[in-house]
């Protein structure tokens, strides 16, 4: 027989053990409520961080159709035919809201692009916006080209007659106009004026600068090569700057 204080010994073991056997139930309990709250609380932040970067990317601080002394007054800008020019924050943003666009319209599948591959590298085109203009819309300092591209009215007039996805062209000097062409004519060249062997990014950029005859019959070839390296420089600041991000992860 057990004596009665044996059998409260016991009772006293035995409660002990249960109660610590629910404790650390309880505290695993707690730590997995815990790590549930903290996922939870993860991931409404990345769905916040992802709806703010969608609504980031989508919106344009002005919008219609602006060019020439109103545009650079709406930008807060110097209205200015030269390339020595400060973009304002508010510029920027709606040159990068533009150009996502139009670059995604045509990485998607379409009509141009069957498979989806990727046609024309946003970062790339915002380094030849940087090269050509410093980002000034009204840039019109060298040839005929004009706007953030350097457009000139035989790419104009290229782009309007294309069988496939035209872009016309009505005032060269509009913001959204020009990021359109410039993008367009990138694509043009990389399905149109090269084979598939010859689609590198230099001979596209050079392309781009001098038309498919300069780069070929021109006599000044250290010039073009210069200037495509001067692009592949931007491109790699843009993109060490991630001055994309929040546009391109959007969505």
């Amino acid at each position: 027989m057990i004596g009665r204080r044996g059998f409260l010994r016991r009772a006293f073991a035995s409660g002990v053990a249960i109660f610590s056997s629910k404790l650390g139930h309880t505290e695993k309990l707690g730590e997995s409520k815990e790590r549930i709250r903290l996922a939870q609380a993860g991931t409404q932040k990345g769905s916040q961080g992802r709806q703010k970067a969608k609504k980031h990317s989508e919106t344009l601080v002005y919008k219609g159709n602006l060019s020439g002394e109103a545009l650079a007054r709406a930008y807060g800008v110097e209205f200015m035919s030269g390339n020595r020019f400060t973009p304002s924050k508010e510029l920027l943003h709606d040159i990068k809201v533009l150009l996502v666009r139009e670059c995604e319209k045509y990485n998607q599948v379409c009509k141009i692009n069957p498979k989806g591959e990727l046609l024309v590298d946003p970062y790339r085109v915002l380094a030849i916006f940087s090269a050509e203009s410093s980002f000034n819309p009204n840039a019109s300092y060298k040839h005929d080209g004009k706007g953030l591209g350097q457009l000139t009215e035989i790419t104009i007039r290229d782009l309007a007659s294309l069988p496939q996805e035209p872009v016309k062209i009505t005032d060269v000097f509009d913001l959204g106009q020009n990021i359109s062409g410039t993008v367009r004519y990138l694509v043009r060249i990389n399905r149109n004026f090269l084979k598939p062997h010859e689609r590198t990014t230099d001979r596209i950029v050079q392309i781009y600068h001098r038309g498919p005859n300069g780069v070929l019959f021109s006599e000044n070839k250290a010039a073009i090569e210069a200037y495509a390296k001067r692009v592949e420089l931007l491109y790699q600041k843009l993109k060490s700057e991630k001055a994309l991000e929040g546009y391109l992860d959007a969505g």
